[in-house]
């Protein structure tokens, strides 16, 4: 959907009076492509501005990457549209498409009222137009800008990698993992089985577990129907603060609860409760 996006905001920029008819067409391409796979998802996107700007990013803690994403995302459009403003004449056909493209784009996946969950996605892939656009820019700086400018963008980069300063930490303690671990023989999980966890345990749970697993918001109606059991699993201690929106703004992701029918306890241990459901 960024892909779309960018495609848009190309067509948009480069014809705004004969783009709408394109537009159409690209949103229902794009939508139905989605679709032809995953009709969920499909329908999400298009219900998304219900809760695209619930719990701002902004309002919540932001980790060092994020900020300079941000910083850089800032910086790259000031210096974006200076180009644009003073450099008009200087540009070629694709540049006067291109330059206004990235800056809308970069701009859109770096708005900082977005909903937390959809701007930290977003924020993996604004590298992508930040880069194009680093590029696009440095031709119109001067070369002690330009190398300024570069050595910065590096220094800024190393000094706020995820790799120097460690600040990713899982969602468990490890001896709520050794516990998962030890799980495995207790339960019944031979054949067809899917256990459901909060969002952020469900991949420790399919790596302890050797089984498949998802988070809630794939369970419906049909689930039962496709599987031999469904496993519910809930957490009772060892759940690391640095969980997956957690915070005091964002408390993290709930316990998960079936839609319907009822669970019935198969394992109670010192770190979590295994339930089966019945519908």
């Amino acid at each position: 959907m960024v892909a779309a996006l960018a495609l848009g905001l190309g067509l948009f920029f480069h014809s705004p009076r004969r783009a709408l008819l394109p537009l159409v067409g690209l949103a229902l391409l794009s939508t139905g492509l989605v679709a032809a796979f995953d009709q969920s998802r499909a329908w999400r996107l298009l219900t998304v501005a219900t809760e695209l700007f619930q719990h701002p990013v902004l309002l919540g803690p932001l980790q060092p990457p994020e900020l300079l994403g941000y910083f850089l995302s800032w910086l790259l459009l000031g210096l974006g549209g200076y180009v644009w403003y003073k450099q008009q004449t200087k540009l070629d056909t694709v540049e006067r498409v291109a330059l206004p493209t990235l800056l809308a784009l970069i701009f859109l996946l770096s708005f900082p009222l977005l909903n937390a969950d959809y701007a930290r996605r977003l924020m993996l892939m604004v590298f992508v137009p930040q880069a194009v656009l680093c590029l696009l820019l440095f031709q119109f700086l001067s070369l002690r800008t330009g190398n300024a400018l570069g050595i910065a963008l590096i220094a800024a980069c190393l000094l706020f990698s995820p790799g120097l300063l460690h600040f990713k930490q899982p969602v468990i303690s490890q001896a709520a993992f050794d516990n998962l671990e030890e799980m495995k023989s207790r339960l019944p999980l031979e054949g067809n089985t899917l256990v459901i966890a909060r969002h952020g345990l469900e991949w420790w749970a399919g790596w302890a577990l050797h089984c498949k697993t998802g988070n809630e918001k794939g369970v419906d109606g049909e689930t039962p129907g496709r599987y031999r059991q469904v496993l519910f699993l809930h957490q009772k201690k060892g759940e690391e603060p640095s969980g997956p929106m957690a915070a005091d703004n964002y408390p993290g992701f709930r316990e998960p609860q079936p839609p319907f029918g009822e669970l019935e306890e198969v394992l109670d241990t010192e770190f979590f409760r295994v339930y089966r459901w019945e519908n």
